[in-house]
């Protein structure tokens, strides 16, 4: 008698160098395991064509010149996963789709790509475009450059140009991320910027945006009311404080929620330690969340602070533009943008301001009169 294969996803009993095919055709290799959590597992997966049958979707593949991808194996068990899992999907499919379109428009490469969604069994999948890189963390980057002088402030505002490039991109096509953390942003294996150096050139990565797990979006209607518990969603010690004092579902404020999340993973990029102890934090009330925030909301960073770099100051000052308790004067995402293009009508204020102008070749207009600088942050 004919012995049946079993099915993998009947349950989550998946091996390294097993096929599988999906219902579109398409066949990987399962290399390596790659995560785990509580829904489910990702694999790193290895494009086969010969187990493969022909199909757009492989064809698509083909031409992208994939070779590997991201398998990620969910099995959703309460109704809120569910519409979370929906609202990613839909907002993965809809930047995709944009970057397609615009693969060249600014911020549209710094996210993974869905390259479609499926099911088996009772289990959920998502196949992304794979990152070939480690989450953002100094450690990494020094995989990539021996931070030195100014070439050290440049990387670094490099690697902070296209986090806020690649937010910008999600804001505008009204996609919140609410999960922005160093484990969610990957520095990829494809060169963003190069620094000339007399030694070797030092590459800058691309780096992507990952996981829009409890991602949300405002189409006909705002979608973040749904999934989110009066707007506050994300991880412990990276959640925006004015969300536990004043919470709100406007697609605005979830933005700006955005970006003090961001905030938080430059300051723990730059530093390798986060601006408060995760452990003390988690052992306080939420009600006392915003104080112990406040307290540590930091002023300088080591660098300018610890060991004299002046050139590090234009860090400090878009950390803390970006960490403002009070999302109202918080810088939003076009000011942050207007830094990089030089068109901030107060750049020349900005300590070591022309650490961008140098790098992105960009001049500013010296005939505006001084601000009164207590205003800096309301105009």
């Amino acid at each position: 008698k004919k012995k049946l294969l079993k099915n993998p996803f009947n349950e989550l009993n998946l091996n390294q160098n097993e096929i599988v095919r999906f219902s579109n055709g398409v066949a990987f290799e399962l290399i390596d395991k790659i995560g785990e959590g509580g829904q489910g597992q990702i694999w790193l997966g290895k494009l086969m064509n010969e187990y493969s049958i022909e199909s757009e979707m492989l064809q698509g593949l083909i031409d992208l010149n994939v070779e590997f991808v991201a398998i990620k194996v969910l099995f959703l068990r309460t109704e809120i996963e569910k519409i979370n899992f929906k609202k990613e999907i839909k907002n993965l499919h809809k930047l995709t789709s944009i970057y397609q379109n615009e693969p060249t428009s600014q911020g549209a490469n710094n996210f993974a790509k869905l390259y479609f969604n499926t099911k088996k069994g009772k289990f959920h999948i998502l196949v992304n475009e794979y990152i070939m890189g480690g989450e953002l963390t100094m450690r990494n980057a020094y995989k990539h450059i021996l931070i030195s002088k100014d070439k050290g402030v440049t990387y670094y505002l490099k690697i902070i140009e296209q986090l806020i490039y690649g937010l910008n991109f999600l804001h505008k096509h009204n996609i919140a991320h609410r999960d922005i953390k160093p484990p969610n942003i990957l520095m990829s294996d494809e060169i963003y910027y190069t620094i000339e150096d007399p030694r070797s050139p030092i590459n800058v990565p691309v780096i992507k945006y990952v996981d829009f797990g409890i991602s949300c979006g405002y189409y006909e209607m705002n979608e973040c009311i749904a999934g989110g518990e009066n707007g506050l969603a994300g991880t412990e010690g990276f959640i925006d404080p004015s969300l536990y004092t004043r919470r709100s579902n406007n697609i605005n404020d979830i933005y700006m929620a955005d970006i003090y999340s961001l905030g938080v993973t430059i300051f723990y990029f730059i530093h390798n330690f986060h601006i408060f102890d995760i452990e003390e934090f988690l052992k306080i009330p939420h009600g006392l969340t915003y104080r112990f925030i406040r307290t540590y909301l930091p002023v300088k960073s080591y660098y300018s602070l610890k060991i004299n770099r002046p050139p590090y100051t234009i860090l400090d000052f878009i950390t803390n533009v970006m960490l403002e308790n009070n999302r109202d004067f918080r810088f939003n995402i076009d000011k942050l943008t207007s830094i990089f293009d030089g068109t901030y009508p107060y750049l020349k204020y900005i300590p070591n301001y022309n650490a961008i102008l140098k790098m992105n070749n960009l001049s500013v207009d010296e005939e505006y009169d001084d601000c009164n600088c207590d205003d800096l942050l309301l105009e």
